[in-house]
């Protein structure tokens, strides 16, 4: 596997792992306030996650060493 996949599936791995913790952050501080949302609440808490996520992983890809002279 070359080392610009391996970059990327690791910061997909960083965006999986951040959108998690921010759902459950929101979880533990608002046990009670999550258990009532509506459908549009829960997609856009969804949605935070996601792009909190994807900012992580270009986050983490841009900071990651690439090879300068790749084949690819």
């Amino acid at each position: 596997m070359s080392a610009k996949t391996k970059g990327w599936l690791k910061g997909l791995a960083v965006a999986v792992i951040t959108a998690g913790a921010t759902g459950l952050l929101q979880l533990l501080l608002n046990p009670t306030e999550v258990a009532l949302w509506t459908f549009a609440q829960w997609k856009g808490a969804l949605i935070l996650s996601g792009v909190f996520g994807l900012i992580a992983m270009l986050t983490y890809i841009a900071k990651s060493p690439m090879p300068a002279n790749d084949p690819e």
